[in-house]
């Protein structure tokens, strides 16, 4: 039962530093805040093989299925979902950098044919 209750003290803090890094925008804290909901993970995997849960009416089974369905739920609304938003815009300004080398290799073959087309001329 302690190693569930550090469980939930872990991520509860994890939690709460997420939201002050999203609402000061400070790296720092966001580093932080995903290092204890990690950590917080890493002790849920522990609790669970270690088979220690609270002493309440429902089974242990329940527990762990609300424990596990609660952790996955923040590790995407927190982490992968967001994630996920960084990877797409990088892909858009990576598709637009394409197109950017794209048209300098236009310009640069324009540039190239120009230049031969003068030496031609001025060896005529």
């Amino acid at each position: 039962m302690k190693l569930y209750i550090l469980f939930w003290g872990i991520y509860s803090i994890g939690i709460v530093l997420k939201l002050l890094a999203k609402k000061k925008g400070s790296k720092r804290i966001d580093n932080w805040s995903d290092f204890f909901l990690v950590y917080a993970l890493l002790v849920l995997l522990l609790v669970i093989f270690s088979g220690d849960p609270f002493e309440t009416p429902l089974p242990q089974e329940y527990q762990w299925l609300v424990t596990l369905f609660v952790a996955w739920i923040s590790l995407w609304r927190l982490y992968l979902n967001p994630l996920k938003e960084r990877v797409i815009t990088i892909e858009k300004d990576f598709e637009g950098i394409k197109k950017d080398i794209h048209h300098i290799k236009e310009d640069v073959s324009k540039i190239k044919e120009y230049i031969l087309y003068t030496k031609e001329k001025k060896k005529k």
